[in-house]
């Protein structure tokens, strides 16, 4: 597992709390990018990455969706 996807798994939580409803762009341990659509995190996580880091991207679900999914 990538160290941005174990650090998704980690910080979920406060993930949906902070970006519920949008995608979100991880490098590392880091949030690069949110934005309403993917292409546009991963565009805008691209602009700031280096080109060797790998982008892992999310789309964090919403308090209320969660609910429905448990």
């Amino acid at each position: 597992m990538k160290r941005s996807q174990k650090w998704i798994t980690e910080h979920f939580e406060e993930l949906v709390t902070h970006y519920g409803g949008h995608y979100v762009a991880v490098v590392g341990e880091q949030v690069l990018a949110v934005a309403l659509t993917p292409r546009e995190a991963l565009e805008k996580a691209k602009a700031l990455a280096s080109a060797e880091e790998e982008i892992s991207l999310v789309k964090v679900p919403r308090e209320e969706e969660l609910v429905c999914i448990l």
